[in-house]
Formats: structure tokens, sequence, C-alpha cells
């Protein structure tokens, strides 16, 4: 522990206090929670950051309740307000300087960051956003990639995300945008947004509910539906799940978290039906878990891994 309490940085306290915020929200989640542990896992100094930061606000908050008998809800207002980043000195100077900048993640990366208006946003792999806050509204532009925003309130402007040609708006909601290839889709994980799309010139406003998915694709109309959220929602823990998916899909989901190439190099074995949850990041281990599974061989190189059909277990099959 020792060590890992000299290897802390500014961002590593300003994320660990970002996580106590979330964990003392009202609206805490299951996933706010997976999340959490998932990012303790990542690096020990992340848990000597927590310990450190959850004791000043201990003592902060003890002090406080010592003048004026601090109730729980005021402890949650304490770090809703960002009185907890004000006792890092550094680590708020270093939290704004990024606000008005590019936030984006490597390959297999994911990152999250407090924009300065109090929305937490998780970036998954190989993301970019551009962030523009102005009087008039809070812009995020979604270049690539996926995220997920909880947009803090605020009555006087708008939370905007542009992805590709599409405006989402929204106030104190839970959302995920995705911007991968050629399709734009928003998933309302709690609260509404709205979102303007535009089709040969004509534009057209759809609202999107707690629960519901908008898919828009280049050449396709809008489509809104009520999917299984725990498949859509498993990058948050580092996972992906999937039901009864085609490997081809399932090798191109995998692939995005990866420098090294999954290949299906037998056309054959594309269609190819998979379920289950796999830990994204190491396609090699996913490969050979579906040579257990599937009809398949496994060949590994430095920078791909080919799968190919099995020819004595198709014969069997």
């Amino acid at each position: 522990m020792e060590r890992a309490s000299r290897q802390l940085t500014p961002q590593i306290k300003a994320e660990a206090a970002m996580w106590l915020g979330l964990l003392h929200a009202d609206n805490r989640s299951t996933a706010d929670e997976d999340g959490f542990r998932a990012w303790i896992r990542e690096n020990p100094a992340h848990l000597a950051a927590f310990d450190s930061i959850t004791a000043m606000w201990e003592v902060a908050a003890g002090a406080r309740a010592v003048r004026e008998e601090l109730r729980p809800v005021k402890r949650r207002a304490v770090i809703g307000g960002m009185g907890l980043l004000a006792l890092l000195g550094g680590s708020l100077t270093v939290w704004r300087a990024a606000y008005a900048g590019v936030y984006e993640t490597e390959v297999g990366e994911q990152k999250r960051v407090m924009l300065k208006d109090g929305t937490y946003a998780f970036l998954d792999t190989d993301t970019h956003i551009r962030v523009d806050f102005n009087d008039k509204a809070r812009n995020i532009e979604l270049q690539v990639g996926r995220a997920n925003f909880r947009v803090a309130p605020d009555n006087a402007r708008p939370f905007v995300v542009t992805a590709a040609d599409h405006r989402i708006s929204a106030q104190q909601s839970n959302l995920d945008v995705s911007r991968i290839g050629d399709t734009v889709a928003v998933l309302l994980v709690e609260g509404t947004a709205t979102v303007e799309t535009e089709r040969h010139h004509v534009k057209k406003s759809t609202v999107v509910e707690t629960g519901q998915r908008l898919v828009v694709r280049s050449a396709d109309a809008v489509n809104i539906d009520r999917p299984n959220p725990r498949p859509l929602l498993a990058w948050h823990t580092g996972q992906a799940i999937f039901a009864n998916e085609t490997l081809e899909d399932a090798v191109a989901e995998m692939n995005r978290y990866s420098s090294v190439t999954l290949e299906i190099a037998d056309p054959s074995i594309r269609e190819l039906r998979i379920s289950g949850v796999y830990r994204v990041g190491d396609v090699a281990a996913f490969a050979r878990s579906l040579a257990r599974l599937l009809p398949i061989d496994v060949r590994e190189t430095d920078d791909h891994v080919q799968l190919l059909a099995d020819p004595q277990r198709h014969t069997e099959g």
C-alpha cells in the first residue's frame, strides 16, 4: 500500500473523488458499483487514492457536523458541489485544464472523467469526444466510439451530444451514445432525450425514454426498440455479452478492444452462433474459449489470431 500511495497522480485522486461522489449519490446504481470495483482492480494506486480521499471526506464532514449537525443528504451535497475536489488542490487544477479540450481513449482503454458542470462521462475503447460549454448550451461532439453520460441538471443549458449529423438533447439523464462505423445509437438508461435526425434534407425529432434505444444507420430509417439493456451495458464493466450472435459480429466487437486482430480466415464459420459472457481485451483467450465450444481451430501469431474451421469436428457435427 505504501508503494501504491507514492504512485498517486492528480488524475487518480480526481477519479477517486468522482467515485466517492457516485457511491454517495441518491441515484447510485448497480452499474456504478460494478464500475467502481472494476476501477479498483485496475491499479493498486486506485485503492490507495480512494482510501485517502475517503479519509479527507470524513474529516471534512466530521468538522462540519460539529457545527451544524450534518445529515447524510448534506454529505452528498458536499460531494456533488465539488467540495471534496476543492480539497485536492493541484488535482482540481489538472481537471479544470482538461475541461475545454478533447477527451480520448486508445484501443483497449476506458476512461472516466468529470466535466465542469458535474456531468460524469465514461469513455469506451477508441473513443474521442470534444467538449465545448458556453452560456447557452453544453455541447459534446462524439467523433468516434461510445460514451456514457450521467447528465448533471442545468435548466438554463441543455446537454447536447452531436454524433455525425444527429443531435441528442437531454437534461438530467443517463444515456449511452455510440458512433461506430455508419451507425449511431442512443440508449436511455434513465430519463429522456430528444434526438434530431436528418435524412434527405428532412429533419425529424424523436423523443427517447427510459429503456428505449434509437438506432440510425446511413441508409436506413430511424428505428426505436426496447432491448435487454444488460448486453448493451456490459462494456461498463469490461465485458461483452453475446446472446446467439453470429461469430462475425462477436469478432467485430472483440476487435474493438485489442491491437491484436482476431481474424475469421474461413468464411464457412462466419455464421456460427455464440452466446456467453466474455472479458474484453484478450482476443487470444477469447479465441481459445471459442475453440472449446465451436468446431474451429485457432492459429496465433504476434499480431493476429486466426479462426479456421476444424474439418474433423465439422464432420462429427
